[in-house]
């Protein structure tokens, strides 16, 4: 055999566990932000108004990370529209984004703790379309905790401890 043979046999992919497992994050690391999608009313112009304004943020702002440029654009449309972040997160979240805790305001964080305790004191499902779509969120958030590769080697580890005692 050649040297070149020979170097392309040594740095062949050699399929491992890690391997298949770093596979299996990064595929998880592509579903972790959906952008919203414009609002299918006509007359919603709020909506769309701050739709188009935060999407020409988030493409004209200069950071590599997503969460970081989601925040900001949040935080750009709220100044240049004279509203409140957890407004605009709102709306954009009913439009259909779904994100990492990390690209949302701390005060629209806030306001989800406060529907998470009203509806598990209310003990029910609220059906409105805010709702449905802070349920989605949620539901995007409880995905990204349990599918975190650190998280499911952590409990992973805690299962084998609990199978010892």
């Amino acid at each position: 055999m050649n040297d070149i043979g020979l170097s392309l046999l040594s740095t062949a992919h050699i399929p491992t566990r890690q391997n298949k497992h770093m596979r299996k994050s990064k595929q998880l690391s592509q579903h972790r932000i959906v952008l919203p999608l414009p609002p299918r009313d006509i007359d919603a112009k709020y909506e769309m108004d701050v739709y188009v304004r935060f999407m020409r943020y988030l493409r004209h702002l200069p950071n590599s990370r997503v969460e970081i440029k989601i925040l900001c654009a949040i935080q750009s449309v709220a100044e240049f529209m004279d509203k409140g972040e957890a407004d605009i997160a709102s709306v954009l979240v009913d439009l259909g984004l779904r994100a990492p805790k990390a690209a949302f305001p701390e005060s629209f964080l806030t306001f989800c703790d406060h529907f998470m305790a009203r509806q598990s004191v209310y003990n029910h499902q609220e059906q409105n379309l805010g709702a449905r779509s802070l349920n989605g969120l949620f539901k995007h958030w409880d995905m990204l905790t349990n599918t975190d590769p650190k998280t499911f080697v952590y409990s992973q580890s805690q299962e084998k401890i609990l199978e010892t005692v």
